[in-house]
């Protein structure tokens, strides 16, 4: 991409009154940024004698971590996504840019390399100042040193959670056909107004759009509405400020989104009944609006019939999705609405709450009790991750299965027959049956069918090892019962699960809590519930202080279940730094075969819950704190 001088020879610097028409006032740009706050209209003038323009289009890479930085780029317009990549490759969100922020000015005080990779998320221009220029400029205005260190020291306090990181799409689009969608709309409003955010809302149809009371009234979304937007997103004056339109109409055929690409984000509602002609309508509009592609997040309004979303590729450019069931059409929401909208709205709120699952048998349906007292407390997770037995209850509570239903579908369908009851160590002996005869694929398509991880309402991530090249394997993707069957694959019990080059087995061979794999995906907050922190100094009925003309022989069976619970216990320690709050169900006094008590093992972890609860919300509160603007 070429760079562009601000100013054609001879021709003097645009004052603020007399901007030229044929060329981009980059005096006013200036004015606007936070790097020349305060100035004078000569300083700034001088300044802009040293920009040079550079145009970007949506997509394009601006900069590459790790490369030297010779100069510094003042944000004009558009939109710049600042990322990092872990040890694995997965990209971690760092922050977003807007008009007048500004980027490459530690690496340059510093000479260091970058740190981030900036990439564009729509078209857009930066002012690019070179290191010679950026050094002299600092020497020669003493003002424009203080701006910068007021702006790094608002990037510390962001990263110390002091002051929140800004709202990410300041003017948010929602498109969609009535009702549901004009649902949701008045439900989203309704919670971001209720959480201090300063609301202008637009709508085509505003009489239709009905609000609640403690709403901003909405307004026509017309020409001078348009004229009216564009001035905010170059002159944002609120951290908390977003400016909402609402474009609802009555069928497909009449969505007009034009007006849609003013915006930094958009919400495309679609109801799985009206998928191939929403989808037809997004990218006809995206064909005439390419940046806006990569802008949209699809948002599956699933009704009451729904469980899933459908298993549908056309969407999956969009990479960006959530499920938000509409059941009722008033303010009482069931528990997946208030699940589905948790989600939606921290999404735009640029943060997320993940929960992490840990393995350990029959002692994993404590997560049932945990799961259902969250439920009770009005708690939400927007993504999980199970291993094991907690991929297993973790995955069927994603899905929309009650956690009661879980509990009693598991007691009675993990029941040994009343020859293996009779046998000693039967449930071993049964477990190892239901291994060896393939029974759990059937049991767990009674509940979960052919649905796709990605299908799901909330998103799951499984954990399974690959011994053949001897790692871990993250499942985001594909089957649902695969994933479970991957993940709860204890060696020496089963065989290993040959699947596209892999040998798999139990994902606690290596990691038994996955809280890293969500901290990896960006969960800001983590809570890890671990139900094997607690093991009975127990095996095959051998104590301590057991005498020794009373010890017993300990079978195979119990011996393999031992050492995966003793690994799992060890594992968990280790994994422990990326989980921000414990929960620790007492499970000691569980086989980690006896599923036959499901409910009581559920109850131990809806105890452990309950009792924490109280700390968690104090917690959950001060993140919410530090992430609003003081």
């Amino acid at each position: 991409m070429p760079f562009h001088p601000n100013f054609h020879a001879g021709e003097k610097a645009a004052m603020p009154d007399e901007a030229p028409s044929n060329s981009i006032d980059v005096f006013t740009l200036l004015r606007k940024s936070r790097l020349c706050d305060a100035l004078t209209d000569d300083q700034v003038r001088h300044v802009a004698e040293h920009v040079e323009l550079q145009p970007f289009k949506a997509g394009e890479q601006l900069g590459s971590s790790g490369e030297e930085v010779t100069h510094l780029f003042i944000l004009a317009d558009g939109q710049i996504k600042a990322s990092t990549r872990n040890a694995k490759g997965q990209e971690i969100l760092v922050a977003y840019m807007n008009p007048g922020d500004h980027a490459g000015d530690v690496p340059l005080l510093e000479s260091s390399p970058r740190p981030v990779d900036l990439t564009a998320l729509a078209d857009g221009n930066l002012l690019r100042l070179s290191a010679a220029s950026f050094h002299s400029l600092i020497d020669a205005y003493p003002r424009m040193l203080r701006n910068l260190f007021r702006t790094l020291g608002a990037r510390f306090k962001e990263f110390a959670g002091v002051l929140k990181r800004g709202i990410p799409s300041p003017v948010l689009g929602i498109v969609g056909i009535f009702p549901s969608g004009n649902t949701l709309c008045q439900r989203l409003i309704a919670r971001l107004a209720a959480d201090g955010e300063r609301l202008t809302i637009w709508s085509n149809d505003p009489e239709r759009l009905k609000l609640d009371s403690e709403c901003p009234r909405p307004r026509r979304l017309d020409e001078p509405a348009v004229a009216e937007i564009e001035r905010f997103r170059h002159d944002r004056s609120a951290e908390l400020e977003r400016h909402v339109m609402v474009l609802i109409a009555d069928s497909w055929s009449n969505v007009d989104p034009r007006w849609m690409r003013l915006t930094n984000e958009m919400l495309w509602l679609v109801s799985p009944p009206d998928e191939s002609i929403a989808n037809e309508c997004w990218r006809e509009f995206t064909r005439a609006a390419a940046e806006s592609a990569d802008l949209t997040r699809l948002v599956w309004l699933l009704g009451p019939s729904d469980q899933v979303a459908p298993r549908s590729e056309s969407w999956r450019s969009s990479r960006r999705e959530v499920k938000v069931p509409i059941e009722t059409d008033g303010n009482s929401m069931s528990l997946r609405e208030r699940q589905g909208l948790d989600r939606l709205v921290r999404a735009l709120k640029g943060y997320s709450l993940g929960l992490a699952l840990a393995g350990g048998g029959a002692r994993g349906l404590a997560h049932l009790g945990v799961l259902h007292a969250f439920d009770e407390a009005g708690i939400t997770f927007d993504i999980m991750a199970g291993t094991s037995c907690g991929a297993m209850a973790g995955i069927t509570y994603a899905a929309g299965m009650p956690t009661d239903a879980a509990v009693e579908a598991f007691g009675r369908d993990l029941k040994p027959s009343r020859w293996f009851r009779a046998l000693p160590k039967g449930q071993n002996w049964y477990l190892l049956t239901q291994f060896r005869r393939g029974n759990w694929d059937g049991m767990l398509r009674r509940y979960l069918h052919d649905w796709r991880l990605e299908q799901l309402p909330t998103p799951f991530l499984t954990l399974t090892v690959d011994l053949i090249s001897a790692r871990e394997v993250v499942r985001d993707r594909g089957d649902a019962a695969h994933a479970i069957l991957e993940s709860i694959n204890l060696p020496g019990i089963s065989r290993p699960i040959m699947r596209d080059g892999m040998a798999l087995v139990d994902g606690g061979v290596l990691n038994n809590l996955p809280a890293d794999v969500l901290s990896n995906r960006g969960a800001d907050f983590i809570v890890g519930v671990d139900v094997t922190s607690r093991l009975r100094h127990e095996l095959g009925g051998n104590r301590r202080d057991t005498p020794p003309d009373r010890v017993k022989a300990v079978g195979t069976v119990d011996t393999l279940l031992r050492v995966f619970e003793t690994q799992a216990h060890g594992l968990g320690n280790i994994r422990s730094r990326a989980v921000d709050f414990w929960i620790s169900p007492d499970t000691a006094a569980f086989d980690f075969a006896d599923f036959t008590r499901a409910r009581e093992i559920a109850a131990a972890g809806e105890s452990a819950t309950q009792q924490v609860l109280p700390q968690l919300r104090v917690q959950l509160a001060e993140l919410q704190r530090k992430l609003r603007s003081r």
